[in-house]
């Protein structure tokens, strides 16, 4: 086993928002927050989907920056039929066929090989989500398990001669939580002893499957939160036993916060009823409905401005994006880091409130899904949805701090080189999280800003929080006269 203080463990829990994380829920992070550094101002990246979310982690960029824009995307010289879903390995092999390296910026696994470091993760959520957390394995040595496939192709048996076969899939409930329990055991006692990895990553799928269906605070939800609180401790027992201990370096966060459904819209219907598509499923106008978000590609005989002036005039709006902002009346995909080779022409935000929910959880908006009101859905550009959870504990980092700066998930993987002894490429967007290590007494400038654009009746409004030269989306909202 290689000298354990050189590891470090990368962990998400999927849609895990911050108030969530309590004593009678998740008493093991909550040790861990208390013994580390609990950030309290912690942004996913908009928008606020798992996969546009995994790249970030795996690429400290930003989705303009890495090319993942979201949960589906539009490519039509790789399929000129139908959308893409990035939660589908086979579509992302199909990408990855056309695009070398998949992600445009160059990943944690990547810079760790190029120092003849290894890395090792495990997904138990999409296999699409288990490809982007180190999707070029292949090429430089690494170990991904997911349920679905495996990098190399023959750990597969090594993990079933060790642990047997993994249990069925399920994203809801005890099989959910079986699967995360499966996949801890599979990193800490055959991947991690088989590879003696560097960075070691962990992609717990609850609660998020939970939220979606039964909703945020339902009965449903916390059993599961409970439950894959109590894998965590065990699998950070088994590494204390092998020599881990304090001696590891913790990054755990959350992909995305969530918000409750209040309503839902169909898009494509309302564009062809106003007169801006031919049909639902025309392709002069392609809608990649993300949750609380909507990709729209128009090719070059849809007049951008009518149809972003048709967007902004909606109540079920809270954002329209363009690139660099060249449509009148939008805000620049630019200013929430979505503006790169692969950006949609729009990217629409979906109105939300702060009304509670049911259960009492704060934050409601429009989804152009199916999904019963009531239930859990993000995407969006809400607080809620923006906000997610991040703690870092270890020998590298403060004790007993809460944080206040800005921050986000595009800072984990600059954080993690930094404790492996690395500096961060330049292609990232990220930033080190200076203020939280012990080796450091900096602490980054840090302010709040707005930026506004104004359109016939009405005004856009997005706000920013900014440190050490980051900027993170906190939130965006219309206001109609």
């Amino acid at each position: 086993m290689k000298n354990a203080t050189n590891m470090c463990l990368v962990c998400v829990f999927d849609g895990l928002r911050p108030d969530m994380v309590r004593p009678d829920w998740t008493p093991n992070l909550c040790r861990l927050r208390d013994r580390g550094v609990w950030f309290t101002q912690s942004h996913c990246v908009f928008p606020s989907v798992t996969r546009a979310n995994a790249a970030a982690l795996a690429s400290g960029s930003f989705p303009g920056t890495h090319g993942i824009a979201g949960n589906t995307v539009w490519r039509p010289e790789v399929e000129p039929e139908r959308v893409l879903n990035t939660g589908e390995v086979r579509d992302l092999r199909r990408l990855h066929a056309l695009d070398h390296p998949l992600l445009l910026a160059p990943t944690l696994g990547e810079v760790l090989a190029e120092a003849g470091l290894r890395t090792a993760t495990v997904g138990t959520g999409s296999s699409g989500c288990g490809y982007l957390q180190h999707p070029e394995a292949g090429s430089t040595q690494g170990l991904v398990y997911h349920h679905a496939f495996t990098t190399p192709s023959e750990l597969a048996g090594l993990i079933t001669a060790g642990l047997g076969p993994p249990p069925s899939s399920d994203d809801y409930g005890t099989l959910a939580v079986a699967r995360v329990d499966y996949g801890a055991r599979a990193l800490t006692d055959v991947l991690i002893q088989a590879a003696q990895p560097a960075l070691a990553m962990f992609w717990i799928t609850v609660p998020d499957g939970l939220h979606h269906r039964f909703g945020l605070g339902s009965p449903e939800a916390v059993y599961a939160i409970q439950e894959a609180d109590k894998v965590f401790g065990r699998m950070l027992d088994r590494l204390a036993v092998q020599g881990f201990g304090e001696n590891l370096d913790i990054l755990v966060t959350s992909d995305h916060g969530y918000a409750t459904v209040s309503s839902h819209i169909d898009i494509g219907a309302e564009l062809v009823q106003a007169g801006l598509k031919q049909t639902t499923d025309s392709q002069e106008v392609v809608l990649c409905a993300d949750g609380g978000s909507c990709l729209v590609y128009a090719d070059d005989s849809v007049d951008l401005e009518a149809l972003s002036a048709y967007f902004v005039r909606q109540s079920w709006v809270a954002a329209v994006f363009s690139r660099g902002g060249s449509v009148p009346g939008t805000l620049a995909l630019g200013a929430v880091g979505c503006d790169g080779p692969h950006a949609p022409s729009l990217m629409v935000g979906l109105a939300w409130e702060d009304r509670p929910n049911q259960h009492g959880y704060s934050g409601v908006s429009v989804t152009p899904g199916g999904s019963p009101a009531g239930t859990g859905n993000h995407g969006g550009i809400s607080p809620f949805e923006m906000r997610n959870m991040l703690i870092a504990s270890g020998p590298h980092f403060r004790a007993g701090l809460a944080s206040e700066v800005p921050c986000g998930i595009v800072d984990i993987a600059p954080t993690a080189l930094h404790c492996l002894g690395f500096s961060p490429p330049q292609e990232w967007d990220g930033r080190v999280l200076l203020e939280a290590l012990k080796d450091s007494d900096r602490k980054p400038n840090t302010d709040t800003v707005e930026e506004t654009v104004a359109f016939a009746g009405g005004r856009q409004t997005l706000t920013l929080a900014r440190a050490g030269g980051v900027s993170y989306t906190a939130s965006a909202r219309t206001l109609r006269e």
